[in-house]
């Protein structure tokens, strides 16, 4: 992606975390997640179908988060989604929005990690 392209992309990504900063719980605990956590897993698979900046946007959220999860959760394994690419992140999240289009990006996500979590302790 060109240089222009991905400023743009990360503008609007930033500019998107004033719209929502939600509690979320994981495990034992709450959190405040930022960004596009709330956003309707309908609208995920609306832009997901448009291909526009929309989908490019949230899926930067997700990998961001995943990322994010990477660093400051993980103990022993740096990468929750070692052997995994991100257009199949994509689709996974594609898949579970298709079945529960009322849940959260938020939602979607933690399902992935609990999911990328389960792969990776089978290994």
């Amino acid at each position: 992606m060109r240089r222009s392209a991905w400023a743009g992309l990360i503008l609007a990504a930033v500019s998107g975390l004033g719209e929502a900063q939600a509690a979320a719980v994981s495990g034992s605990h709450a959190f405040i997640a930022m960004g596009y956590d709330d956003v309707a897993c309908s609208t995920w698979t609306r832009a997901r179908t448009e291909n526009g900046q929309p989908a490019l946007i949230y899926a930067a959220w997700v990998y961001g988060f995943i990322s994010a999860y990477n660093n400051y959760a993980l103990k022993t394994d740096p990468d929750v989604a070692a052997g995994t690419d991100l257009d199949s992140i994509g689709i996974w999240v594609d898949g579970y929005c298709r079945e529960s289009p009322a849940d959260t990006l938020m939602q979607a996500t933690m399902a992935l990690l609990d999911a990328l979590a389960e792969n990776s302790r089978a290994k």
